[in-house]
């Protein structure tokens, strides 16, 4: 329970800070911008609610499987692997985790930036952001560091 309120609330700082800057960034006269955090929290807190709280549990409720099999995987990785035993478990871990990963592919911090850009739900904000992501896949990795850089940065400051 505590985990799914720690990523609500990172997601909603996640969620306003992409609200925000979308808002500054689409606007022509930047002087004529009335603290853009503000707006931000009022229209998440009045028509996104329900996407940041599906989005949090979405995170905790598939994310924690995929943590402990992660767990078990490297536990086994680092066992000797002279009994078959732990080799055929360590494979059916991997097994697990790929065909988790090709499901839930759609699932990601990156479907709050769409909602944000956008206004759609989860689902087809996470479905957009995951084909965006698939199409630019050379750009992204630079944006992902950058992103991670600038939001941390702003939540410190």
């Amino acid at each position: 329970m505590l985990c799914y309120w720690l990523l609500s609330i990172l997601c909603y700082s996640d969620l306003v800070t992409s609200y925000a800057l979308a808002i500054w960034f689409f606007v022509k006269n930047k002087e004529t911008v009335d603290i853009p955090v503000k707006r931000s929290f009022r229209d998440i807190t009045k028509y996104h609610l329900g996407t940041l709280f599906f989005g949090s549990w979405a995170n905790t409720v598939f994310g924690i499987p995929k943590l402990i099999m992660a767990f078990v995987t490297a536990g086994l990785r680092k066992a000797k692997q002279h009994s078959n035993s732990i080799r055929c478990l360590s494979a059916t871990c991997m097994v697990c985790i790929h065909v988790y990963q090709k499901l839930l592919r759609y699932i990601s911090k990156n479907s709050v930036v769409q909602t944000s850009l956008w206004g759609d739900d989860y689902y087809h904000s996470s479905k957009k952001a995951y084909f965006l992501l698939f199409r630019n896949a050379n750009l992204t990795k630079d944006l992902d560091y950058l992103q991670s850089f600038m939001i941390t940065q702003t939540k410190v400051f």
